[in-house]
């Protein structure tokens, strides 16, 4: 199982067997780590942090290795969500100032809107 643990602005994703044996911290640093996410086939996890200023969409190995920033854009980025086959990955983001749905790949590539909240009139 993954969690997160710390304070709202300063927390780190932790792995733990079903059990309660096996704990590992798999993110250190001084920044939020928040909304893990695994993927389809357990081997990555999809999450948010703010470790560059703002928060962004972060990819990793389960055991921690290979963090990759996902999207890189200013605004709020959260709450990953894997597509069931694992190509892509769903996030919420405010980048252009109302809340919106996005998608990108697991690897960084350019994301793409597909929900824009229609603008009050």
């Amino acid at each position: 199982m993954a969690f997160n643990a710390g304070s709202p602005t300063a927390s780190d994703i932790f792995l733990i067997n079903v059990d309660g044996s096996g704990l590992r911290k798999i993110t250190s640093d001084s920044r939020a780590n928040f909304y893990r996410t695994w993927s389809p086939d357990g081997s990555r996890l999809a999450f948010s942090s703010n470790r560059d200023g703002d928060w962004d969409i972060y990819v990793m190995n389960a055991d921690g290795s290979d963090v990759r920033q996902l999207v890189d854009s200013p605004g709020l980025d959260d709450k990953p969500h894997w597509s069931p086959d694992g190509s892509r990955i769903g996030f919420a983001t405010t980048r252009r100032g109302s809340p919106e749905l996005m998608r990108s790949t697991p690897r960084p590539e350019k994301s793409r809107c597909f929900f824009r909240t229609p603008s009050a009139a």
